[in-house]
């Protein structure tokens, strides 16, 4: 995915190198608007009652309805992905879908309703957000300050996977493979041997699209 997928919606002052997460989770979730309540109590049972987990759960909400309702994954068959990047000065959510011919909607509703408060919402509780072009599909992704709205400094790890032991895994996936997380917006990148810095960086919005598409260019690139 080139730089240019990962556009902020609008524009905020930002630290040109956010702190790396210490921790991530990822669940796929049926594309079935009762699923997006699911992915809402998930992200409940993993953090700490605070504001700024009801705000990522408000928006995991958002996201999931957009999925189930404008995208292929309200197909029969279809699926969401919900990542969660921890770390205490900001929480990255992001949503992935399996893709539309249309831009997300942006739609309102009762502040009482179980999801379709729309984008508008989102604008308003989140740090920063956008949409990102994926492997298969796309993603919406938010970033929530934690410490800024009284989440503790510490959390039991709930499952997750500690982000040292998953950059580990890629780079026996991907032999060589060089990784960060850095940026305005925040992104995670990659560059796989051979490849050309900043031209042929991999970019994604969450830990798990840039395994994802790592992983399916490292066969080609070390033709192996």
């Amino acid at each position: 995915m080139s730089a240019n997928g990962l556009t902020a919606a609008r524009s905020r002052e930002a630290a040109s190198r956010p702190t790396v997460p210490a921790f991530l989770w990822l669940r796929a979730f049926p594309g079935e608007a009762s699923q997006v309540r699911e992915a809402r109590h998930w992200i409940e049972s993993l953090l700490p009652d605070c504001d700024a987990r009801e705000t990522l759960a408000l928006i995991a909400s958002e996201f999931g309805a957009n999925a189930t309702e404008h995208t292929r994954s309200g197909d029969p068959t279809g699926q969401f992905t919900v990542h969660l990047a921890w770390s205490p000065a900001m929480v990255r959510l992001a949503v992935g879908d399996e893709g539309s011919s249309l831009p997300p909607e942006a739609v309102t509703a009762t502040l009482d309703a179980e999801h379709g408060r729309g984008l508008f919402m989102v604008d308003a509780m989140a740090a920063d957000w956008g949409c990102a072009d994926g492997a298969e599909g796309r993603f919406l992704w938010a970033d929530v300050p934690w410490l800024g709205q009284g989440g503790p400094d510490r959390i039991r790890p709930n499952g997750a996977m500690p982000t040292v032991e998953a950059i580990r895994r890629l780079r026996l996936a991907c032999p060589g493979i060089q990784v960060g997380y850095d940026g305005d917006p925040a992104a995670w990148w990659g560059l796989l041997p051979g490849s050309s810095y900043p031209a042929d960086r991999i970019i994604a919005p969450c830990f798990g699209s840039l395994s994802q598409l790592a992983i399916a260019q490292t066969p080609q690139r070390l033709d192996c």
